[in-house]
């Protein structure tokens, strides 16, 4: 693996640990009040320094506003996308875990992990019928 592909699969890493712990924090403060507030903000500044700085760097092509069906992104950074349905579990509320959380959890990952092989197959398709129209 080059340099490159290393710091965009660790800099996509570091994004969505970032946004798991914000999702977490959001959920936390009717436990923790203040303390959960003021952590939400550091790591909201942490998550937008780190995204610029992949952005500048050209290590992603990854914005706040880009879908999961363009071809032209990297493999990993449609993953990343796919993964953010993740990020709504309630299991991350850390408090009162029902069955129900976990089932919820549950289906979140599924359809995270369905999506993202369904997507796959749909693009593997058009990159070897655009293939076989050029020869």
């Amino acid at each position: 693996m080059n340099k490159a592909r290393k710091q965009r699969t660790w800099g996509l890493i570091g994004l969505y640990i970032c946004l798991l712990i914000i999702s977490s924090l959001i959920q936390q403060i009717a436990y923790l009040g203040l303390i959960a507030v003021v952590l939400l903000i550091m790591v909201i500044i942490i998550l937008v320094a780190l995204w610029r700085h992949l952005l500048r760097n050209k290590l992603i092509t990854v914005a706040w506003n880009d879908t999961t069906d363009a071809p032209v992104k990297h493999r990993s950074e449609r993953l990343f996308l796919f993964s953010i349905v993740t990020l709504v579990s309630p299991i991350l509320r850390l408090h009162h875990i029902t069955l129900h959380d976990v089932a919820i959890t549950a289906i979140a990952i599924l359809i995270f992990l369905i999506g993202f092989k369904m997507n796959e197959r749909r693009l593997n398709r058009k990159v070897i019928s655009k293939k076989e129209q050029h020869q």
